[in-house]
């Protein structure tokens, strides 16, 4: 059973505020990143009796705002507990034509810059990016390039980019007074993922473990939520933590500032808007 996240309550009203609130720990979500697919959400009024409307209740309440950007800490470790550090920008998008997200790096200089769009139609064909500044190059990735690492870290390109709710089938398994666990599986046979188990808070309703496998039934990595904070009527996970048991790796992700008022122009979700 996994511990129960620290959960922050206190809701901020500005931009300012939301910053200032959020410089005392280095994300986590959503992103989803996964930053997106994997993000808090508020508390359900509403009892829940399958897999699927657990799910969509997940998705919907993590978009209240259609207009998200977070500056996000990533530190990743590998098995001989070397660190390394990266920050970026989370632009995120939701409307009924499309997801969007623009992810840019802005330290270390090394990786100023450096770009990742993702996009998501409403087929839940997805589409990705990147922008490599020192090339002045952006390059579609494939399908094989979705599946790699992002910047080095355990999280993959495709995790970054978020699952669409109808690319997997969810199935409720088992709930206790605190969770739902639900087992997830790919309707692709081209899914890197034989299924994804989560683990699901019913109070507030938030994503608090998921634990990802192959399509052999090994454990490949579980993400963990460590600690959310309300926003404005929309729970954010703020610390996260993905493990990777084979490589004996982690990254960490780390929300540092939350804004949920800017809105970027459709053009700056583009491989041109990348260069920007």
């Amino acid at each position: 059973m996994p511990a129960v996240p620290a959960i922050v309550n206190k809701s901020a009203t500005s931009w300012r505020v939301l910053s200032r609130n959020m410089n005392h720990f280095p994300l986590a979500a959503r992103l989803c990143l996964l930053l997106c697919a994997l993000c808090a959400t508020p508390l359900s009024t509403q009892a829940q009796t399958t897999g699927y409307e657990i799910m969509q209740q997940v998705r919907a309440q993590s978009r209240i705002h259609s207009n998200q950007t977070f500056d996000i800490f990533m530190q990743i470790r590998d098995a001989k507990k070397r660190t390394r550090k990266r920050y970026f920008t989370s632009w995120n998008k939701y409307d009924d034509s499309q997801d969007r997200s623009l992810v840019r790096f802005y330290r270390p200089a090394s990786l100023t810059g450096t770009s990742m769009l993702s996009k998501k139609e409403p087929d839940e064909s997805s589409h990705q990016w990147i922008y490599l500044p020192a090339f002045r190059s952006v390059k579609k990735l494939s399908r094989s390039d979705r599946n790699k690492s992002f910047m080095g870290s355990d999280f993959s390109n495709a995790d970054i980019g978020g699952r669409g709710l109808n690319e997997d089938t969810h199935r409720l398994v088992s709930q206790d007074n605190t969770y739902y666990r639900i087992t997830s599986t790919p309707k692709s046979q081209e899914d890197p993922y034989g299924r994804l188990e989560y683990s699901i808070l019913k109070s507030p309703l938030v994503v608090a473990k998921v634990d990802f496998y192959d399509r052999n039934g090994e454990l490949l990595k579980t993400l963990t939520s460590r600690k959310i904070q309300a926003y404005e009527g929309m729970y954010v996970v703020v610390d996260s933590l993905m493990e990777n048991p084979n490589t004996k790796s982690s990254t960490t992700l780390v929300v540092e500032k939350v804004d949920l008022t800017t809105v970027k122009p459709d053009n700056f979700y583009s491989p041109r808007g990348m260069k920007q």
